[in-house]
């Protein structure tokens, strides 16, 4: 009797289950070793505003250190516009493995308030890695206003109909947040001026066309406009004074109530489904690059002051208190993004 030339289908089976789980033991320690290899390329860093701001000269002085730590280039990818909600998208349109990362703003606490839809939850599809750096809300007037401190701005505000005409670079932007916050805080009224940016809203209150302005950080071209006599800051909407500029008086000691307080702020976050063991490796790479020196430097000259999260927990319940706190201002006072 001849000898069946293929296998019975019982058999059959039981050789392709074989050949199965010999492969499966066979791609285990692959798969084992390629996350433990992470990174093993380029981590492409998302920066949702233009090359040479304050936001990009802080994201590559920390991509330069992260890229030595990690050692493999951390490539700073500029996508400015839609109040960086451009650069959010592009995070959650690739891949949650931790070679794209996003540089998080306090945009990434508001847009989802100021527009019709953002087309993702805020909750739960952006984890947060560590916060890098806090910025003072400064505020400044004219270099020959009458006004010298938050406490006449108040007395000035009251006796002007209509308020005082406040600068800002852009609906919902922080400095826009800013005098929404302060004016509801004290009980004044005011007029919100909107420019298409910070430089020309600075430009609007050096040509006398506002009264006030509220910014983020102290930059270069600040302190230029101060030394010159062209503003004068008058306050920093916080408890304590800045390290890095200890003369402006801050609010808590003019007598303003904490709610009225503000900072924005500055981090690293990846798409949710992130594997937690490249979340705290990135989370450790940051802060090794916060302790140099070179990038404290850096840091401070855009303006900033080098704040690190304590675990990526901590940032993540910072930004679910921000999201609470800036959709109840944006609902209530009405604020729509342009």
């Amino acid at each position: 009797m001849k000898k069946a030339l293929f296998p019975s289908n019982l058999a059959r089976r039981q050789l392709l289950a074989a050949c199965a789980a010999a492969t499966l033991l066979n791609a285990a320690p692959l798969t084992v070793q390629a996350q433990a290899a992470y990174p093993n390329r380029p981590i492409r860093f998302i920066v949702g505003f233009a090359p040479g701001g304050s936001a990009d000269v802080v994201a590559r002085a920390v991509a330069q250190e992260l890229g030595k730590d990690l050692g493999q280039p951390v490539v700073v990818d500029n996508k400015p516009g839609a109040s960086a909600h451009i650069a959010t998208q592009a995070l959650l349109s690739a891949p949650a493995d931790g070679y794209t990362i996003l540089f998080a703003g306090l945009t990434l606490a508001t847009n989802p308030a100021l527009m019709a839809s953002v087309g993702y939850n805020p909750e739960k599809d952006i984890t947060m890695v560590s916060q890098m750096t806090a910025m003072p809300i400064v505020v400044f007037v004219p270099g020959k206003s009458e006004i010298n401190s938050l406490q006449d701005l108040i007395a000035v505000s009251k006796k002007t109909s209509g308020g005082l005409n406040f600068a800002s670079g852009g609906t919902g932007t922080s400095s826009h947040l800013g005098p929404e916050l302060f004016t509801r805080t004290v009980g004044i009224k005011y007029t919100h001026v909107p420019y298409r940016g910070g430089a020309p809203a600075l430009q609007g209150l050096l040509g006398g066309e506002t009264d006030a302005m509220f910014d983020t950080a102290v930059t270069p071209l600040h302190r230029a406009n101060v030394e010159a006599g062209k503003i004068k800051f008058i306050g920093v909407m916080q408890k304590d004074p800045i390290a890095s500029y200890p003369s402006i008086k801050p609010a808590g000691q003019q007598g303003i109530a904490p709610a009225a307080f503000m900072r924005s702020w500055q981090g690293v976050a990846v798409r949710t489904g992130t594997p937690p063991e490249i979340v705290n490796k990135l989370y450790a790479s940051i802060q090794a690059a916060l302790k140099n020196k070179d990038v404290i430097d850096r840091l401070v000259g855009a303006g900033t002051e080098v704040q690190a999260s304590t675990n990526p927990a901590e940032f993540q319940k910072l930004y679910r208190d921000e999201l609470v706190r800036w959709t109840a201002l944006i609902k209530t006072a009405g604020i729509k993004a342009e």
